[in-house]
């Protein structure tokens, strides 16, 4: 804590330990439990902290508990008690299939408070967003999208391509258009 609080940022983490998928329900449960126990470990030393920087810095406290409906339950509850100023969801897109990925999303979206910021974490492609986004989730991140525009693979309305590809090497057009030029 006392180092995010230092380099100064913004939205500060709580620690969480998010289970690979898929887990058991005994080490998921451990898991969540941990993580709220760091949760509380998160806020009081947070808020002994001083902010040195002359502007809010946020604690978001992650809801985990894996792929099992009471443990998500369980977790934002507890995660929406804490009364943040912002809420993340953790713990999804790490494997599971997408229509898994957007239960539990709206679960937890239906638990978080929808007057605060809720942050998807690990989250990138487009219909992924945009799936994210009508069930209530208002931020995100994720490396997807930068490694993929490192490696030449473009997202567009046709699916992804590899701008690396020969067939592009003469395409001057802008790149919304690609998708149409096919």
């Amino acid at each position: 804590m006392d180092i995010q609080r230092i380099i100064g940022g913004d939205i500060i983490m709580a620690f969480d330990e998010c289970p690979p998928y898929p887990s058991d329900y005994a080490y998921a449960k451990t898991s969540m439990e941990l993580t709220h126990r760091w949760l509380d470990r998160c806020f009081k030393q947070f808020t002994a902290t001083p902010d040195k920087y002359g502007y809010t810095q946020n604690l978001f406290p992650i809801v985990q508990g894996s792929t099992y409906k009471d443990l998500r339950t369980a977790s934002a509850e507890y995660i929406a008690s804490k009364n943040a100023t912002g809420n993340a969801i953790g713990g999804l897109s790490v494997g599971e299939p997408m229509e898994i990925m957007y239960e539990y999303t709206s679960l937890c979206c239906d638990i978080l408070p929808a007057d605060k910021p809720r942050y998807l974490m690990g989250v990138g492609t487009p219909w992924n967003l945009l799936e994210c986004i009508a069930l209530g989730v208002d931020m995100f991140d994720c490396v997807m999208p930068t490694r993929n525009g490192r490696n030449a693979m473009l997202f567009t309305s046709n699916g992804i391509i590899n701008i690396d590809n020969k067939k592009w090497e003469k395409i001057f057009r802008l790149l919304m258009l690609i998708s149409i030029v096919q």
